[in-house]
Parts: C-alpha cells; structure tokens; sequence
C-alpha cells in the first residue's frame, strides 16, 4: 500500500509493506524549491558580474575621482536591484502566484 501525504508545504511518499510497517519512500520535497534556483542562480551569477565590473572600473588609473565613483556605484546599485528584485519573487513563489500578470 502506497499513500502520498501532503502537510505543511511539503510531499511525503509512505509505503506500508505485508507487516505493517510504514517507511519513507522519497525524502522530504518542498512544492517551490525548484521554482526558487533559477531566479536565484541568476541573480547570484548577476551580482558577481556586477560587482567584478566594479572592480575592473576602479581598477582602471586615469579617471577622476568623481567619474571612478560612479563606475563604483552604479554597478552596485544594479547588483542591490537585483537582489531586491530576487527577494520579491522568492516571495511570490512561497506564496504560490505563479506569474505577476495576474496582478494587473
């Protein structure tokens, strides 16, 4: 006998063999982790880019201070967005809204 028991977000596969004794059969499975890599991983290969071109600007001799500052900020601000933005969709995925076109 095979059941599937589902319970605080999460799928458990039970099977119960000729004794009567009750197992695992698959491991504990969130319903949204798979949702969450790719936007994670995107933002995280974002951030990195970000901020390497920030290195890679400040790095660069010759500029003045004020143009060096922005080659500095600018790139992490755009990795703050993305880190902002990233946070917001973990959100709606918990939540279960599947895309954000129902909002509008």
């Amino acid at each position: 006998m095979v059941s599937l028991n589902e319970s605080n977000n999460a799928i458990w596969l039970l099977a119960q063999d000729e004794t009567g004794f009750r197992f695992v059969l698959s491991s504990y499975m969130h319903l949204h982790g798979k949702k969450m890599v790719a936007p994670v991983v995107i933002a995280v290969l974002f951030v990195i880019y970000y901020a390497g071109l920030s290195v890679v600007l400040a790095l660069i001799s010759g500029i003045p201070g004020l143009v060096k500052g922005l080659f500095i900020f600018v790139p992490l601000a755009l990795a703050g967005v993305m880190i902002g933005v990233t946070v917001s969709r973990i959100k709606e995925i918990r939540s279960g809204e599947e895309d954000d076109l129902s909002q509008y």
